[in-house]
């Protein structure tokens, strides 16, 4: 295998008594941990502790405050990764003992009065207010998902790898723990046009070129190049507009959140905010454009103007020294060692994206793959082609000869 850096972010849910960890409680988990030698993360409004770091990566508040995302910093082997995300677990669960942590992908049905009962004043959540979004469906759903770099050459055959791949993974580690909720069901009632910004992109992808096309499809997002600073812009996506498009070819009016309350009435409160103009940049266009599909690309852009030149976007990924893939489609395994197992999958996959994606680009066309996918999100079926997949990647090698679905 290639030398690549290889990251992890596994979320848990966290209960104390069977009843599911509140504000409260994580603060005084963040406390312990502060007092054990980690660094605090606090929202850059009110100060409010989310999660901690320290040596071997980070935890931090996801969702709401039930559960834990645990992120360990990346290494260029997996076995090597994979102990340094199981020493950050044990090191939460060293200062959690009253705690218990589960390994499930949907813990339990969404509850919207629960969900607002549970959550903290964040800038994320003031801008879920202002749109009326319907956030509190995630509140209960959790992931497993690996951030795989990857070099410029591999950019078209890797997308295309796990985008049509991902109806299969999708049934086999997507996690349906609960039928009648399916965890990425839910995403489709939480994210504003959802149709378009999850699952797969609405364009085939055969280039960088069609990846950034998709994007630039997308309605506008946030500028949160500027929350560290207490002043996330977000966009008041009334009708798909403004597209990223719009922002990055003609600039668009942004809302800027300068105040959250912070009282126990996060429903009702009204944040403040004023008007702000937004002008697309290469700083800002990860942001603006982020999608929440399967396989989502991170990379940084650097800076600069785009001046309407859709190749400056291609060109600053092309050379971004932040390039790699992360898989959104995983749910949270059952324990460490199946999640070894499947994150070995998905490595294999993209070292050898080059072969499989002529393989299966046959077997499966882009229409396909998204039909296919809408079958495996509702209740976890799988399509005739995606099971034409499956035997081909067990003839490849990529799952045992005795593996069936």
């Amino acid at each position: 295998m290639k030398s690549r850096k290889l990251g992890a972010e596994l979320e848990l849910f966290l209960t104390k008594d069977d009843i599911p960890a509140t504000p409260k409680d994580w603060a005084i988990i963040v406390n312990r941990a502060v007092s054990a030698g980690y660094s605090a993360i606090t929202e850059p409004y009110n100060g409010l502790a989310l999660g901690a770091s320290g040596k071997n990566g980070w935890f931090i508040l996801d969702n709401n405050c039930a559960i834990v995302e645990l992120v360990s910093l990346p290494f260029c082997d997996l076995d090597a990764t994979i102990d340094n995300l199981e020493n950050l677990l044990a090191f939460f669960e060293s200062i959690t003992p009253e705690y218990r942590l589960h390994w499930v992908s949907q813990y339990a049905p969404p509850n919207e009065d629960e969900y607002w009962n549970r959550t903290v004043s964040t800038g994320l959540y003031s801008i879920v207010r202002h749109q009326n979004w319907g956030h509190w469906h995630l509140m209960n759903s959790l992931a497993f998902q690996p951030a795989i770099d990857i070099s410029t050459p591999e950019i078209p055959a890797v997308l295309r790898t796990l985008y049509l791949t991902a109806p299969l993974f999708v049934h086999l580690y997507g996690g349906h723990d609960i039928k009648n909720t399916p965890r990425l069901q839910n995403w489709l009632h939480a994210i504003p046009y959802s149709a378009q910004r999850t699952g797969l992109p609405t364009r085939e992808i055969n280039s960088l070129d069609d990846y950034v096309a998709n994007l630039l499809d997308l309605p506008a997002f946030i500028v949160s190049n500027s929350v560290k600073n207490g002043e996330l812009a977000f966009f008041d996506t009334q009708n798909g507009r403004p597209r990223v498009s719009d922002v990055v070819f003609n600039g668009a009016t942004a809302f800027r959140v300068h105040h959250i309350p912070t009282t126990s009435q996060m429903r009702t409160d009204k944040i403040g905010y004023d008007k702000t103009y937004v002008n697309g940049s290469l700083a800002n266009f990860y942001a603006l454009s982020l999608p929440f599909w399967h396989c989502r690309l991170v990379f940084d852009a650097g800076v600069g103007t785009i001046d309407g030149d859709v190749g400056k976007i291609t060109r600053a990924i092309e050379k971004s020294d932040k390039l790699y893939v992360e898989l959104r489609h995983i749910g949270t395994p059952q324990n460490m060692m199946e999640l070894r197992k499947i994150y070995q999958v998905f490595v294999n996959l993209v070292e050898r994206a080059q072969e499989i994606n002529q393989t299966i680009s046959p077997l499966i066309s882009w229409q396909e793959a998204q039909d296919e996918n809408r079958l495996a999100v509702q209740n976890g079926a799988l399509g005739d082609k995606s099971k034409l997949v499956f035997d081909t990647l067990k003839e490849l090698g990529l799952f045992q000869k005795e593996e069936t679905i």
